[in-house]
């Protein structure tokens, strides 16, 4: 009887931490879905729900959670924060793994942003060599190409930063390049 008794509750403990795995992942999913979408304060909420949930299971939040945490303070402006985050994930990650892509993916991100164009590169370049689904390789090749050529316009050198910028393919990052050339092309011309 005894036996039965612990087979029951282990049972029991087995399928109520299945509900919270599943429970988790549908927050991750919210949270993801979220940020895709510009909701980046209930990106935040679904976030914070994931991480109740893991702490309540007692088990470490999954890199994707931690991820996106690190996306959503880029969305947030808190460069400083998503790159520690990142730079967590990208060291305990194996190397050449997705995570591990993912990873540098955001710190090239927070680092063109804080305007460290060098280590974004690096970062890119360690990305591109992870990923293997063609669509996450394009998406790093436009952000190199964007960062190369931000690199070679801030040197003067516009033929090379226009020969870089060409070969961007989203439309978005192009218009993103074009209006910040613009504004920097005004300021210099300000000053």
């Amino acid at each position: 009887m005894k036996r039965t008794a612990t087979i029951v509750a282990l049972a029991m403990a087995g399928m109520l931490l299945g509900c919270q795995d599943q429970e988790y992942a549908v927050e991750i999913r919210e949270a993801r879905e979220a940020l895709v979408t510009g909701f980046p304060e209930l990106a935040d909420h679904h976030l914070d729900q994931a991480e109740a949930l893991a702490n309540e299971a007692r088990v470490r939040s999954t890199v994707d959670g931690e991820l996106l945490r690190a996306e959503l303070k880029l969305q947030q402006g808190q460069f400083e924060a998503a790159a520690r985050l990142a730079g967590k994930v990208a060291t305990e990650a194996v190397p050449g793994s997705v995570n591990s892509a993912r990873a540098n993916e955001v710190l090239a991100k927070a680092a063109i942003r804080q305007g460290n164009l060098g280590s974004a590169e690096e970062h890119l370049l360690r990305a591109q060599q992870s990923y293997r689904a063609s669509a996450d390789q394009l998406r790093v090749k436009d952000l190199l190409n964007m960062t190369q050529g931000l690199s070679a316009y801030s040197e003067g050198d516009i033929t090379l930063a226009r020969k870089h910028w060409d070969q961007i393919s989203s439309e978005q990052l192009r218009l993103d390049v074009r209006t910040i050339t613009r504004t920097t092309s005004r300021t210099v011309v300000l000053q």
